[in-house]
């Protein structure tokens, strides 16, 4: 007897009978489900661009749009890194839009946004800004991949790199060494993923 010749009482039965039931979920428990969060991507910033971002001056971060940038999406982490001290710090991409030119894009985010310390009016010299940066090279770029210009807003770290960390609140068996490399293992994984600290 195959599977699709079921007989009961005599009669062939017009359809399949499914051997299990599939479990149905609701869309919102799929979206909600709490996933390990992923480290932020890390962007290079070179002077003086790193500290108008720190101090909340330059609100848009325009790039050409790179093959690698295109997978982020708004409500992605990003550290913005300093290219030469290595300071950095995290935000959330709340917007990302991309452009043809650096002029479609000025016009578009506004200069002040973009580069807060040049003339507002004068859009040709904030073009050659941007395509004078890395040697020129954002202007073979910018034909090529076009231009991404992301807005953010600012994540305080709960773990800043540099605190101090009170080992006298941490219980540990002093004098076993897997419990010292163990719990030095768990303050590594709760600096790294936040969000998977046991309340």
């Amino acid at each position: 007897m195959t599977r699709t010749k079921i007989i009961t009482g005599g009669r062939r039965l017009r359809h399949k009978v499914p051997r299990y039931r599939p479990k149905k979920m609701k869309l919102s428990e799929i979206i909600n489900k709490i996933t390990p969060s992923l480290p932020p991507r890390v962007i290079h910033v070179q002077d003086p661009y790193y500290d108008q971002l720190l101090l909340g001056e330059k609100i848009v971060e325009a790039r050409p749009y790179y093959p690698c940038f295109q997978d982020l999406k708004p409500g992605q982490l990003v550290e913005f890194r300093h290219r030469s001290s290595g300071s950095s710090f995290v935000v959330q991409i709340t917007r990302k839009r991309i452009f043809r030119t650096f002029a479609v894009m000025l016009r578009k985010e506004s200069i002040k946004s973009c580069l807060p310390h040049h003339d507002p009016d004068d859009l040709q010299r904030a073009v050659n800004t941007y395509r004078s940066i890395r040697n020129g090279t954002y202007k073979l770029f910018e034909k090529k991949y076009g231009v991404m210009a992301l807005r953010f807003i600012r994540v305080e770290e709960e773990n800043p790199k540099n605190d101090s960390l009170r080992w006298e609140r941490i219980h540990y068996d002093k004098k076993s060494l897997c419990s010292i490399l163990e719990t030095i293992e768990q303050v590594r994984l709760e600096r790294i993923f936040p969000l998977n600290r046991k309340k």
